[in-house]
């Protein structure tokens, strides 16, 4: 204790210096193991902290720091370089932040801990990394056959041997399903096989119709329209004036019809009728057949030989003629209209008389079919109609500024609205279509016609792009303002601004592309929300300290990822964790980036794991460079289909004997004679 009060005295000036560059050059000169284990666990600044974790060597004060540091970073530091099990497996249980509990399942060898993460863990990447580690084949089974996560499912797959039939389903690939003709393997490889395709052909081999319904399908053929159906049969009023309406679905193949190109392609197709029942009698019904074409407008080589079309099904045909019945009032109608179901909304606006109704429906429904249904049951001079279903040719002579805005705002296709908008050019009218339209593709396009050189205009656009959430509003803002600026320097004083303050995403992405202020860029690389802004920023960081804030403490691996790439501030991580490098040779999509990590890399466990299994040669040959195990080695030289890895571990090779085999054996010449030229490096060395 006296011990550490003098360390605590001798060293007080300068670990409570306000400089945080102060205090880590101090570092250095502290051994006491309390007093680091202090300073990792409250100074506020990350290198600061992060070096007195790297120098920490005590057990008990590193699992303090894993279990007590508020830094997640910090916690995850710590627990790379602990070896307690018991403190491992609270961490990897307990502790709220996914990266740390993640650090911690890598580390634990005790199966009943691993076993409960594996089932228990929220968080499937987690679950994956305990299940890698798993060796109980009846609990792999279990989580091969019940984890709700797909790739979850197939690692414990995987890890069950070939002959394990969850294995078999699971791994199953379309040619076993071709071969497989029991009904019940067939429903469980339709439930879990990892291949979509696999799933979906054991699907189509499935002919059980209480298996199909396990997996939740009535019929196999459009389930999802047969479910709109069943919804839509449940409404109140269709009820009331028809209880217990049922319906009956029929399907027969039709086909096939012959094409004749440079191979013959034979496509069959189907009908499809749907009964509308009640009490056995059928009330309203409608048929779907398949639409042949005249001809196949396509490259006859790449095509199969024989395929399947399915019907077009337009289930609001069947509830256009459901509500023409008179059992159906006018009140019935009207209700029906406000329907959350839209097959439902097209068959009640087809049958309705109403034109207050209808012109309501045709300017506000959110479903264009249901908008088209309406204005085509007004009359033919009704001003809404032709503005609902105008023409690309009634566009083109249209000259009328407002009637082009109800074009605009109103029209059923969206290629005739915005032929419409590229028509105005009365700005004041192109303002109030970006303020009252609700496509988004609209007031963009009306956006980019509008000219920033007025002082109102654009404010208006910078209003837009800083206050407005919509992600395509806000992003076509700003590009209007970028494109326009005929000098950089009217736009630029603006981009701080926007990427600080900003609420949309996109236009903060957008700002610091433009962004030259480094404190600015530092600002939104430490803060922003976003990651993928965060990441835009970090690219452009030119402060290797904060460059090396951002290797230890930002979550997103991409990012850190990304300051590591053009990184060469080492003096602000004296003691690069070992695991933080191992982390970055697994995890690194950008193979020059793992490439560099595995250049600093020295555990050589990790080194010979990544020589002998990565699927990259120049990875596997950057490994190979700096292993020592001469076993790995002899192996590399042996086995590796690269020759130029195994040139590598060649001039690594210690033993004459060996390298006297490969100079005979292997099967490229280059390899052969630098085995030779390493012999007699040897031979001059001794």
């Amino acid at each position: 204790m006296a011990f550490l009060i003098m360390a605590l005295i001798s060293c007080t000036p300068a670990i409570e210096d306000k400089d945080p560059n102060v205090r880590f050059a101090a570092i250095d000169k502290i051994n006491n193991q309390e007093l680091l284990a202090k300073i990792a666990l409250e100074d506020k600044d990350t290198l600061v902290s992060y070096a007195a974790i790297e120098k920490l060597s005590s057990q008990t004060l590193i699992a303090k720091v894993a279990l007590k540091s508020t830094k997640w970073w910090a916690r995850e530091i710590a627990v790379i370089k602990l070896n307690d099990q018991e403190v491992l497996a609270k961490v990897a249980i307990g502790d709220e932040e996914t990266l740390v509990r993640k650090a911690a399942v890598d580390k634990l060898t005790s199966q009943t801990i691993i076993s409960k993460v594996a089932f228990n863990e929220k968080d499937p990447d987690i679950r994956k990394v305990a299940v890698k580690k798993l060796t109980e084949q009846s609990e792999l089974a279990k989580i091969a056959e019940y984890d709700n996560d797909d790739s979850v499912r197939l690692e414990a797959a995987e890890k069950l041997p070939a002959d394990h039939q969850l294995h078999k389903i699971i791994l199953a690939t379309e040619d076993d399903v071709k071969i497989q003709t029991n009904q019940l393997l067939l429903f469980k490889i339709a439930k879990l096989a990892h291949s979509s395709f696999a799933s979906s052909d054991a699907i189509e081999k499935l002919n059980d119709q209480v298996l199909l319904a396990k997996l939740g399908i009535e019929n196999k053929y459009n389930d999802l329209e047969l479910k709109s159906i069943k919804l839509a049969l449940q409404d109140k009023r269709i009820q009331l004036r028809f209880p217990g309406i049922k319906y009956n679905f029929y399907r027969s193949e039709i086909g096939p019809q012959r094409y004749i190109g440079l191979h013959e392609v034979l496509i069959k197709g189907e009908r499809i009728t749907i009964k509308l029942i009640q009490n056995g009698k059928t009330i309203a019904e409608a048929t779907w057949s398949t639409s042949w074409p005249d001809s196949l407008n396509r490259q006859f080589g790449d095509s199969s030989s024989n395929e399947f079309w399915s019907a077009n099904i337009s289930i609001e045909d069947l509830f256009k003629k459901l509500f023409r019945l008179r059992n159906f009032t006018s009140e019935d109608l009207v209700e029906l209209c406000h329907s959350g179901i839209e097959e439902i909304r097209i068959g009640a606006v087809a049958n309705l008389s109403d034109q207050t109704m209808l012109v309501e429906i045709a300017k506000n429904d959110t479903n264009s079919e249901v908008r088209k249904v309406a204005a085509e049951k007004l009359p033919a001079n009704h001003q809404l109609r032709h503005v609902i279903l105008a023409s690309k040719k009634e566009i083109e002579e249209q000259r009328d500024q407002q009637l082009l805005v109800k074009i605009a705002q109103f029209g059923v296709d969206s290629d005739i609205r915005k032929a419409a908008v590229e028509k105005i050019i009365d700005e004041e009218l192109l303002l109030k279509l970006i303020q009252e339209s609700r496509d988004s593709n609209i007031r963009c396009s009306a956006i980019k016609k509008l000219d920033p050189r007025s002082a109102a205009i654009e404010a208006t656009l910078v209003k837009l792009a800083l206050e407005n959430m919509d992600s395509d509003i806000p992003e076509c803002s700003i590009s209007r303002l970028i494109d326009w600026a005929p000098m950089p320097s009217l736009i630029r004083p603006l981009m701080p601004k926007f990427a600080l303050e900003a609420k949309s995403s996109t236009v903060r992405y957008e700002a610091v592309g433009e962004l030259n202020d480094q404190s600015a860029i530092t600002r939104v690389a430490l803060e922003d929300k976003d990651s993928n802004v965060r990441k835009r920023a970090i690219e452009k960081l030119e402060d290797q300290r904060i460059l090396a804030r951002i290797l230890i403490e930002d979550k997103n691996q991409s990012n850190r990822e990304a300051a590591f790439k053009d990184f060469t501030g080492w003096e602000f991580l004296p003691l690069l964790n070992q695991g933080l490098l191992k982390k970055f040779t697994i995890e690194c999509k950008d193979k020059w980036n793992r490439i560099k990590a595995i250049g600093m890399l020295s555990d050589q466990v990790s080194l010979s794991k990544i020589a002998l299994e990565d699927e990259d040669s120049f990875v596997r040959d950057a490994a190979t460079g700096n292993i020592n195990n001469q076993e790995v080695l002899n192996k590399i030289a042996a086995e590796d289909e690269d020759r130029a890895v195994r040139i590598t571990a060649v001039w690594k090779i210690t033993n004459q004997e060996i390298l006297s085999k490969i100079a005979k054996t292997d099967k490229d010449y280059s390899v052969q004679e630098a085995a030779k030229g390493r012999i007699e490096a040897l031979r001059f060395l001794k």
